[in-house]
């Protein structure tokens, strides 16, 4: 991965953020924690289930560096980015789904205020949407493909 990886996912992000302030809204509406922490918790969770802090350090370390990592590392570490592509995908859906039954609920129950509880709701199933394809798109797929053109390069 070139050293010039971390402008351009910072280009990228904020592209995004511009894109927001020039349709004249705040960035503030979409930084949302409970949408963060449905989907970024359950993946780190489930990676540290799998892999411990180390070789959390070392699958982006084998991404970004031209280092002497062999083929071996090469490819845990492709393993690693593949999982935690799925992951996010995985909680991305349950976030969803768990915001859809809260909508449901708060439709069920009647509740007085339940159209300020849908919006809630549905704001945060989107932002976590949002929150999955900033992650997969900035990080998963980056490392993968960095790390599948290094064991290509390796392989000759």
């Amino acid at each position: 991965m070139k050293k010039s990886y971390i402008v351009y996912a910072v280009l990228t992000v904020g592209l995004f953020a511009l894109g927001v302030v020039f349709a004249k809204s705040t960035i503030m509406i979409m930084i949302d924690i409970p949408s963060l922490m449905l989907v970024l918790a359950p993946v780190i969770l489930m990676l540290l289930s799998h892999y411990g802090p180390k070789e959390f350090v070392n699958a982006f370390r084998a991404a970004m560096e031209k280092s002497n990592s062999n083929e071996h590392e090469l490819k845990n570490a492709l393993v690693f980015f593949s999982t935690a592509q799925k992951l996010v995908i995985a909680s991305t859906a349950a976030t969803v789904f768990l915001g859809i039954i809260m909508i449901l609920n708060s439709i069920g129950e009647g509740y007085t205020d339940s159209g300020k509880t849908v919006a809630w709701w549905m704001a945060v199933d989107v932002i976590a949407i949002l929150y999955a394809g900033l992650l997969t798109m900035v990080i998963t797929i980056p490392f993968k493909s960095a790390l599948q053109k290094r064991l290509n390069d390796l392989k000759g």
